[in-house]
């Protein structure tokens, strides 16, 4: 289905969703083997209580403020992550990493540890099959 203005809006049995579907990817990326893990999610894959505890984070967070800090210098080996939420047509991304000084709110901590909860971790623990 797609409204007036042409946006497509997915339809669950014969109702709509409303303009205020989130969609949101995270990924995190490099380390000395450069090494790359994601988590990618919409309010169709989360139940209804996990849609309304990530909404509440981000609003929280007040995330579509966020503003985005550049490196002070590259760092070598160094770890960066990415946090892309839509909410409707409204869409915003977070990059923070080593060499990123961002004084991040406890309210933004609290959102990226609920996604980063859900990601495969970047380095996964290799101590079980080596003897």
């Amino acid at each position: 289905h797609a409204d007036q203005q042409g946006n497509v809006r997915r339809v669950r049995g014969n109702d709509p969703r409303p303009d205020t579907e989130i969609r949101l990817r995270y990924s995190v990326s490099g380390g000395i083997a450069g090494r790359s893990t994601s988590y990618e999610t919409d309010s169709y894959q989360l139940t209804k209580e996990e849609d309304d505890e990530l909404r509440h984070l981000i609003t929280e967070a007040n995330f579509f403020d966020i503003r985005n800090v550049l490196p002070e210098s590259p760092v070598s080996d160094g770890i960066t992550s990415r946090l892309w939420i839509a909410i409707g047509r409204r869409h915003h991304e977070v990059v923070r990493g080593d060499g990123i000084e961002a004084e991040d709110t406890p309210a933004f901590h609290a959102l990226v540890a609920w996604v980063d909860a859900r990601t495969p971790p970047l380095f996964p623990d290799l101590s079980g099959g080596l003897v």
